[in-house]
C-alpha cells in the first residue's frame, strides 16, 4: 500500500488520509487522483482482530 500511495503522489495526486494503523489489525490511507476522485484503501488482518 505504501508503494501505491507514493506512486499516486509522484503522478500528481494527493494524500488526504495519511497511511496509518488502526486498532492493531487494519492499515489504511486515502488518496485523491488527478480527476478529483477520492479513493480509500484498507488492508485488514482478520487473525489479529479482537474476538470481542
Amino acid at each position: 500500500m505504501d508503494a501505491f500511495i507514493q506512486k499516486v503522489e509522484f503522478a500528481g495526486g494527493s494524500i488526504f488520509g495519511k497511511p496509518s494503523e488502526i486498532d492493531g489489525w487494519m492499515y489504511g490511507a486515502g488518496v485523491a487522483v488527478l480527476d478529483g476522485h477520492r479513493w480509500n484503501q484498507l488492508y485488514m488482518v482478520e487473525s489479529k482482530m479482537s474476538k470481542n
